[in-house]
């Protein structure tokens, strides 16, 4: 599972810096990291679902490394666009 993960945050990120240099607009660069970071997480949850952890400790494993990862850049990019948004 872990690998998978890894191999899905390597293309969000990949994604986003190309996306970095494509678009200058603020809002519109956290729009896409937005949109593209919850298409990550629903790919996780349906391999999630698809694979199940093989054990507890790699569910745990996941839900305190893995996920963090990911949410981390939503919340991000969510504060971005407040901001962005607001000025």
């Amino acid at each position: 599972m872990n690998n998978y993960c890894q191999s899905i945050l390597r293309k969000l990120e990949s994604d986003i810096n190309e996306a970095t240099t494509e678009i200058d607009d603020q809002i519109e660069l956290a729009e896409f990291g937005i949109k593209r970071t919850l298409t990550s997480l629903s790919e996780i949850k349906n391999l999630i679902i698809k694979l199940d952890f093989s054990n507890q400790i790699e569910e745990i494993e996941f839900f305190k490394k893995q996920k963090p990862k990911f949410l981390s850049k939503l919340i991000y990019y969510n504060t971005i666009y407040k901001i962005a948004h607001v000025s």
